[in-house]
């Protein structure tokens, strides 16, 4: 189940929205404010209208499976996510299409997601302690602070908050 809630009073605006038939791992607005996209163990995400609560886009691919991080493109035109079978996937959100290739690098689940502020570029985070790196030349500073990515700044530099025991994430060019 999903709500919007007003951080300020502490109540529930929107929701609840139902749909999914697994657990939801992972939420995020749209930075228009628009919709909500919603990652679950159902192996589907959904993009849902805040104001209705109504589903616009279910995004699915057969091969895909529990999905654990979702992020919208600073344009609110598409979606990435992260997923158990160690896969990234880059939607469109109207079409509700794989806009590529599935993304791949790291040796287990996708824990995190995260669009740089241009868009050109997409960040995740695992727990596969693997010495992977860039795969892309950036100034990339990693501080261990809890599970999650938070992309700042640039599409020259950015500060890129990895959370959880993840020691390590892939920068990926879009």
């Amino acid at each position: 189940m999903i709500q919007v809630w007003d951080a300020e009073v502490g109540k529930v605006i929107s929701g609840p929205f139902t749909g999914h038939t697994g657990s939801v791992n992972s939420v995020a607005f749209s930075p228009d404010g628009e919709r909500v996209a919603s990652g679950s163990t159902d192996k589907t995400i959904h993009v849902w209208d805040v104001k209705t609560g109504k589903v616009t886009s279910r995004l699915s691919k057969g091969d895909m499976e529990a999905v654990c991080s979702v992020a919208f493109s600073p344009d609110s035109k598409r979606t990435v996510s992260g997923s158990t079978d160690q896969t990234i996937r880059v939607w469109d959100v109207e079409t509700g299409q794989v806009v590529s290739q599935p993304l791949r690098g790291h040796t287990s689940l996708i824990s995190s997601v995260a669009f740089s502020p241009d868009g050109k570029h997409i960040v995740t985070g695992s727990q596969d302690n693997q010495g992977m790196g860039c795969r892309h030349q950036l100034n990339l500073f990693v501080h261990g602070l809890g599970y999650g990515v938070n992309c700042e700044g640039s599409s020259r530099s950015f500060l890129l908050h990895v959370v959880a025991s993840t020691k390590h994430a892939l920068l990926w060019t879009g």
